[in-house]
């Protein structure tokens, strides 16, 4: 018998869910979901792609099983939030959960390490002006669609999801480390503030022209390095900010680093340097 449970879907959640769908329209992509179970309602924290090494087809799809389960890995430590099943793109002629899909489902339930009574499958659906996402469970080995209701990230109100920063957990404050420590070698002098919401705000030096300083601004989110950082041009004379568009950032994975991006931005000045047109 199917569990009788409540679902919510993270924004963040479905963002990243259509992004992947659109990156990848001609074959099946898809990831992995993670959350929280509490008092009879799961809720959808986050979501991953399908890795970095990973097999696809218009009708097969294999997830980089070591690169999730590093993120599932960072998460967990971060939030305390486990895995919840898998999401994954079908052609538009078969918008329900294949009987492989049952099956792969559960052999995962079987699995005592995983611990799940039931799996989450969501079928996603890429049509002309959306992408469709319509969530199933398996359970028993049926399958049936179930209604979520999408929540904006920051009113998922468990202390675990936004009362966490990633510094101030031992592999969190291992990356930071190794972020100063990657910056510093390229030579940059670099500073770090703690905002008002804790999160930390991380500039780095580009350019000191005549005195007048440019600085990229780099936000890091609650669960960087999973979430991509948000990144800031500040120019020293004008005092603004604009947002810099970064190929790293686009494809961002938990194996980029934070010089990667002043790497690019480096190299894009030397271009426009040589070839000014």
């Amino acid at each position: 018998m199917i569990p009788m449970l409540s679902y919510a879907v993270s924004s963040n959640v479905i963002e990243i869910i259509e992004k992947e769908c659109r990156r990848h329209p001609d074959v099946e992509t898809g990831g992995i979901l993670m959350g929280l179970t509490l008092a009879g309602r799961v809720t959808v924290t986050h979501a991953t792609g399908p890795g970095i090494i990973w097999e696809s087809s218009p009708h097969h799809f294999s997830k980089d099983r070591n690169y999730v389960q590093e993120v599932l890995n960072i998460l967990h430590e971060y939030s305390g939030v486990n895995y919840l099943g898998l999401w994954h793109k079908h052609p538009l002629t078969h918008p329900r959960p294949s009987h492989g899909d049952v099956l792969n489902a559960m052999e995962e339930i079987a699995d005592e390490q995983i611990g799940l009574e039931q799996l989450l499958t969501p079928i996603c659906l890429l049509l002309p002006n959306k992408v469709e996402i319509i969530p199933y469970i398996v359970c028993d080995n049926q399958v049936e669609q179930v209604r979520w209701t999408q929540v904006p990230h920051d009113s998922i109100t468990d202390d675990r999801i936004q009362g966490s920063q990633w510094y101030r957990t031992k592999g969190g404050n291992d990356r930071l480390t190794g972020e100063i420590n990657g910056l510093k070698d390229m030579g940059a002098e670099i500073e770090i503030r703690e905002g008002p919401d804790k999160r930390y705000q991380i500039r780095v030096p580009v350019d000191n022209d005549g005195g007048t300083k440019t600085e990229m601004v780099f936000l890091c989110p609650c669960d960087y390095p999973v979430g991509a950082p948000s990144v800031a041009i500040l120019d020293g004379t004008s005092k603004q900010y604009k947002p810099y568009q970064s190929n790293t950032i686009n494809a961002w994975n938990i194996n980029k680093y934070l010089r990667d991006v002043v790497s690019e931005y480096n190299a894009d000045i030397q271009h426009q340097i040589q070839d000014p047109d």
